[in-house]
């Protein structure tokens, strides 16, 4: 299962004609489940409202390639009107940020917070869970790795220093992300899956370092977007990887920062439906499709009843 962020370089999924092309287009060559979105701009609280029943979360623009809303008041009319039992994601920063979380305490609603990089940032949502905000966050798994050092031009990674505090607050963060970062990074050589084949090796091999630890890993590839999006269950689907493998990564023809690095822990087997899906990074032709599962969620639970005689 994958969650798919409503906006490009060009165009964003903004109305109920765009997500409409966004479904057709993405009804062939999905190998897993997926979960579209929609994205707020300053002026379609309204229009929106058409489709609330056909995705899966309501994504706030502040800093992406396009479609940004630039003034906070514009994003107000999105509180009160996007269904308080959706999730409401956003890619603020800095005051930005600091802005919303302020709107999702006022609102009493839950916030994801995307792509989070600086020390800054991260500090603002450990002391927003601390007193008791609805608040979750996710960090490009690139962030870990990588920094403005590497890539002076990539302003969207960390420094030195944010990378050191991000490690340093792995609890405050909910989730690993590939984000938008392999796709900036990429340029002119950048395909839809880049960021995806290195993303578990890189975790695998962190925790060969001590870095972190498995259960790090699956509660926040798995456990925790699952509780936080309502994600269904996909009771035929599972990721075989060798955890103590060590090798030299290869992505294939997807452009990687990473191919010729040696890892530690490699995926070898993806069943999807069960079936196999990919083998040792080989697509199998018996690959089963992924279907849209923006309108599955997780049935919330009745209080328990007990009966008085």
């Amino acid at each position: 299962m994958i969650r798919v962020l409503p906006v490009g370089v060009d165009a964003s999924v903004t109305d109920a004609v765009a997500l409409k092309a966004a479904q057709q287009n993405s009804k062939t060559g999905a190998y897993c489940d997926y979960n579209l979105s929609v994205a707020a701009t300053a002026t379609n609280a309204e229009q929106i409202g058409q489709v609330t029943g056909e995705v899966g979360a309501l994504f706030i623009p502040f800093n992406h390639l396009s479609g940004n809303i630039n003034k906070v008041a514009a994003v107000t009319s999105h509180f009160g009107a996007w269904p308080a039992t959706k999730p409401m994601i956003t890619d603020a920063k800095a005051t930005d940020l600091a802005s919303i979380l302020l709107l999702a305490s006022l609102h009493n609603r839950n916030v994801h917070v995307l792509n989070v990089s600086s020390k800054e940032d991260i500090h603002l949502i450990a002391l927003s869970k601390e007193k008791g905000l609805k608040v979750t966050c996710d960090v490009s798994i690139y962030s870990l790795f990588l920094t403005q050092k590497d890539f002076p031009d990539c302003t969207g990674l960390p420094t030195v220093e944010d990378q050191n505090a991000l490690w340093e607050h792995l609890s405050t963060i909910d989730v690993f992300s590939i984000g938008t970062i392999p796709y900036q990074l990429a340029g002119k050589e950048a395909s839809p899956t880049v960021g995806i084949a290195d993303a578990l090796p890189l975790l695998l091999t962190a925790a060969s370092q001590n870095k972190l630890t498995i259960d790090d890993i699956t509660t926040r590839l798995h456990d925790n977007p699952k509780r936080i999006f309502e994600l269904h269950d996909q009771q035929d689907a599972f990721v075989e990887v060798e955890i103590d493998r060590p090798y030299v990564f290869n992505s294939g023809n997807v452009w990687s920062p990473f191919n010729g690095k040696p890892m530690k822990g490699s995926v070898h087997r993806v069943v999807f439906q069960k079936k196999t899906s990919c083998l040792d990074g080989e697509i199998q032709t018996e690959a089963a499709q992924g279907t849209d599962m923006s309108t599955h969620r997780i049935v919330p639970q009745s209080p328990s009843v007990k009966a008085f005689s």
